[in-house]
């Protein structure tokens, strides 16, 4: 008998925000009076007040202390109810509300909203509820519209809307000023760039000058930059049309109040010299066929290894697999060198071959690929449950939202109801083609037979077909044998460490010899690493 008391007690937590423009803005407002009606609330139930909580915050994420707290308390079973005045009190975000609500629930904790009458205890209560908060929603993103045009008058008149200052500027009173040192480095970084279109070479030759990147300092105190330059920085304020005194927002160009930095010949010359390294950059990936892009790592540093490239005395170009750290931030962050492309495919292309010709690797795989039909069919299985709930609970609130309108429809704006009528008729159209879609899964995976002997026969096929592929069936063949690379290579010096994973469970580290023969290297490459 003294448990079933002890649960029936409603011990209750009292919640109330504001943010600081809202307080002492009307009657429920205010933070006191909030907590006034709530306790009011409260005695009239002949409840007992746990605790108070409160924040000074605005609403739009749940990341606040008293909120954190009322959290916490809440876990260890302080109190059972949570009372606040208005459901925007704690959210105006649907999904921020709800996946709150859900740690509710799990919690055992009812939520009393009590000048909005919802109880989340009834069916009647969670559609209240539901309805209120796409309003609240609705309203904010008014909000946002209206603040986006804003935004946009703003830039239409030249006016900066704000964010990180850009180098060579200051804030002044009503609109930017040029800040001349910082000015000087801005025409500096062009000159340079004009000199050697490289940004990462002009971040280099900045560093080694001992120049730094913008001080910030934001509203709160935070002081950030004063660090080294890099690629992409100097890439940012070349491509920038802010320092020939243009405003951009959202694709549209307007002329800007602040005074231009760099003149428009200037500006053009460079944008030209980056058009050209562009077009260098996105032929590279065509005209190299690099087989390994995206599959290998450095091994010191983890960066992944982009395509880089030479020319010889002939004019011939070559290729070289580059760590990004290094290529961003020079051989100061990463001891990684250079890899000649042909020599690491020809010892990659090598290794494919020889592993599909290996019975114990093919062995290997196809017993991989038949536990991960088994595997697939269980996790469609449970995704096609979650969806078939889904699909009831949304028919469930279309159903309520229906007959919500029918009774109220004087007391509510007409179009944000229609308006979540077509969000939850097209979610519910989204759900039943994943549905079809799942049940198609299953059903081809589950009566799909594979072959050992025709799939044995492609393997051994391998090393004579492979010669006749594309680059792309070479590069999706070498994805679905190899999970990924790493390469232990230093700078100037021919002989590291590769170290392969490939899919399943399956990972070899070699010793590597740029030099060597391919051939020579994987003559006894065995399968010792294949596990399971």
């Amino acid at each position: 008998m003294g448990q079933k008391k002890e649960v029936d007690k409603k011990n209750v937590a009292i919640y109330c925000r504001v943010s600081t423009y809202e307080q002492g803005k009307g009657e429920f407002s205010s933070l006191k009076s909030q907590e006034d009606t709530l306790r009011h609330y409260c005695r009239s139930k002949g409840w007992t007040i746990y605790n108070v909580y409160t924040d000074t915050k605005t609403g739009t994420t749940l990341e606040r202390n008293g909120l954190t707290l009322l959290l916490k308390d809440a876990e260890e079973g302080k109190f059972n109810i949570v009372a606040i005045t208005k459901l925007d009190r704690i959210s105006r975000s649907i999904k921020d509300f709800l996946e709150l609500n859900e740690v509710f629930q799990t919690l055992n904790v009812d939520l009393v909203v009590t000048t909005q009458l919802i109880d989340t205890t009834s069916a009647q209560g969670r559609m209240q509820r539901n309805i209120i908060l796409a309003f609240a929603e609705f309203e904010r993103d008014l909000i946002a519209d209206r603040t986006r045009e804003k935004l946009y008058s703003q830039a239409q008149q030249g006016i900066w809307n704000g964010g990180f200052l850009r180098l060579g500027y200051d804030q002044g009173e009503k609109k930017l000023m040029v800040n001349e040192d910082e000015a000087n480095l801005v025409r500096r970084i062009f000159k340079y760039y004009l000199e050697e279109p490289s940004a990462y070479k002009v971040a280099t030759r900045l560093n080694k000058e001992g120049f730094k990147t913008k001080i910030r300092k934001n509203k709160k105190g935070i002081i950030s930059g004063g660090g080294a330059f890099d690629g992409a920085h100097v890439a940012r304020i070349i491509k920038s049309k802010f320092y020939i005194g243009k405003i951009t927002f959202k694709g549209e160009e307007f002329q800007g109040l602040h005074q231009p930095i760099i003149d428009d010949d200037t500006f053009s010359q460079a944008q030209k010299e980056m058009g050209k390294n562009r077009a260098n950059a996105m032929t590279t990936y065509d005209a190299s066929e690099l087989l390994l892009l995206g599959l290998t790592k450095c091994g010191f540093c983890g960066g992944f290894l982009t395509t880089s490239f030479g020319n010889s005395n002939t004019g011939e170009r070559y290729y070289y697999y580059k760590c990004t750290k290094k290529l961003k931030f020079g051989s100061a962050k990463c001891e990684a060198g250079d890899i000649p492309a042909d020599k690491l495919e020809s010892l990659v292309e090598k290794i494919i071959v020889h592993i599909g010709e290996d019975s114990d690797f093919f062995n290997a795989v196809f017993k991989q690929i038949s536990v991960n039909d088994d595997e697939e069919v269980k996790v469609l299985k449970s995704k096609l449950i979650d969806l078939k709930k889904n699909l009831v609970g949304i028919e469930r609130q279309l159903n309520k939202l229906t007959d919500f309108v029918a009774q109220s429809i004087e007391d509510i704006p007409v179009k944000t109801i229609q308006d979540r009528l077509v969000l939850l008729s097209n979610e519910k159209t989204s759900v039943e083609e994943a549905v079809s879609a799942t049940e198609r899964d299953i059903e081809v995976i589950s009566t799909y037979d594979i072959s050992k002997e025709r799939l044995q026969k492609r393997y051994s096929e391998l090393s004579r077909i492979y010669v006749t592929l594309s680059i792309e069936k070479k590069r999706k063949l070498a994805k679905a044998m190899i999970a990924g690379i790493e390469c232990f290579m230093k700078k100037k010096e021919a002989k590291g460490k590769l170290k392969f994973s490939f899919r399943g469970d399956g990972v070899v580290e070699m010793e590597w010899d740029k030099k060597e023969n391919a051939e020579t290297q994987i003559s006894s490459f065995g399968t010792p690493w294949l596990r399971g």
